[in-house]
């Protein structure tokens, strides 16, 4: 990720120095031509649709930005303590720290430039994650189909062979158990 700012010094002094993230060797020519490559540590990209950007804002109680959102995600060994850390530092807290329903301590405060930054603690491993209700990658999600017929929402997924994916953790939460803001989960 190259994150462009008008304010390089801010930049550097936020991510290196608060953020501690070590520096390494990066070519830039002379003058005005700077360029800093930080270690963030081993990098994930996450694609969300607008409507899952805003779920995530409310669940970490965050405002919503305008347009296509640039997030930067980091995870931390302890989410207070590094959101204390930056807010001591000058960032502004934008939203106190949440229990996720996926299992995570989120916070998120503005760097400079005004990028958010969520920093984020996980409670549980990988793998026990996959064995959760509604865990699945995108290829699997597409390849359920809805059952209207169930008296639940949150109930009746099946593949388009119907096998019933419940015994695999699916379909077996109550309303509202997601934790995701749905109107038309009313049983």
């Amino acid at each position: 990720m190259i994150i462009e700012t008008d304010d390089f010094d801010e930049a550097l002094r936020f991510y290196r120095d608060v953020l501690g993230m070590p520096e390494q060797p990066a070519f830039a020519t002379e003058g005005d031509d700077r360029v800093s490559i930080l270690s963030a540590g081993i990098a994930t990209i996450e694609l969300a649709t607008p409507t899952h950007i805003r779920n995530i804002d409310a669940i970490e109680q965050a405002p919503t930005t305008d347009g296509p959102t640039l997030r930067i995600a980091l995870e931390v060994h302890d989410t207070e303590n590094a959101v204390n850390a930056v807010a001591a530092s000058g960032a502004e807290q934008l939203s106190p720290v949440v229990h996720t329903p996926f299992q995570t301590l989120n916070a998120r405060v503005s760097g400079p430039g005004g990028w958010q930054v969520t920093f984020f603690q996980e409670l549980e491993s990988l793998e026990d994650r996959a064995g959760r209700a509604g865990f699945l990658t995108d290829d699997q999600r597409a390849r359920l189909t809805w059952r209207s017929r169930s008296p639940c929402p949150l109930f009746g997924w099946h593949d388009e062979d119907e096998h019933d994916w419940s015994r695999w953790g699916l379909g077996v939460l109550a309303c509202g158990d997601t934790g995701f803001p749905h109107e038309e989960a009313s049983c």
